[in-house]
């Protein structure tokens, strides 16, 4: 082969060769940037989904306070509705079930509040406010040592829950158990000094063990504490033990 020929042949390959080269590395750049604008537009995707779950979820939290004041004010029909209309919305959210549970409790519906109450502890079991209604609604029904197991799950997940070891003893009170009653009714006050519920049911299983005077003293703690005792507790004691000076 000719020298002239031969190096046109051998440039003709070196332009081929960088042509190729050159044609590879603009496909990759392309083929990157295709990926990274994908990548990009499912990055944005996912962020703007969040924020639409997110501005989902805080309307259904304000909606779910608005659930919570019907039911404190006694509009009962109309949390009933409002507690379906955000299950339907939000059929996870176990707080909507609590509600619920307790406004059928209101209600007098109490299997139907069970029922809530399961669903809710099924969603989220580390609520110790569900575990206590859930309990109270058990006690509604007379099923007092189901109550306490309700009550034992709420101390799991707060062992300072005064209401749950205030509701545990009331119960424990309802079986005739005073004695036992008596050492839970008083951790209820070591942990909350105003537990109303629980100075009340003290005083009677105080009575009913024979301790008038520890009673009284119960009786002074919460007049301290500007807790109300019923007259009727205050009477019966006073007829077997007149009040200390």
């Amino acid at each position: 082969m000719p020298k002239k020929v031969k190096v046109v042949y051998v440039l003709c390959c070196i332009f081929i060769f960088i042509g190729f080269v050159y044609m590879s590395i603009k496909t990759q750049i392309r083929e990157s940037k295709a990926r990274q604008q994908e990548q990009s537009q499912q990055i944005q995707k996912r962020e703007q989904e969040k924020k639409v779950e997110q501005a989902k979820r805080f309307e259904v939290m304000k909606r779910l306070d608005l659930l919570k004041e019907h039911v404190t004010n006694g509009k009962l029909k109309e949390a009933e509705e409002l507690a379906k209309e955000l299950n339907g919305e939000d059929p996870t959210n176990p707080e909507v079930f609590t509600w619920w549970g307790i406004t059928l409790v209101k209600f007098e519906r109490l299997d139907e509040a069970v029922d809530k109450f399961i669903q809710s502890a099924q969603i989220n079991p580390n609520s110790a406010r569900t575990y206590i209604y859930w309990g109270l609604t058990l006690e509604m029904k007379g099923k007092h040592r189901e109550a306490i197991d309700k009550y034992e799950n709420a101390l799991l997940l707060e062992p300072e829950n005064s209401s749950a070891y205030a509701y545990w003893g009331a119960s424990l009170a309802k079986m005739g158990k005073h004695d036992l009653a008596i050492a839970k009714l008083m951790e209820a006050i070591q942990f909350n000094k105003y537990n109303e519920t629980a100075y009340g049911v003290l005083v009677d299983s105080l009575y009913h063990q024979g301790q008038y005077a520890k009673a009284w003293e119960i009786v002074k703690r919460a007049r301290d504490a500007k807790v109300k005792i019923q007259q009727d507790s205050i009477d019966r004691l006073a007829a077997v033990l007149p009040e200390p000076a």
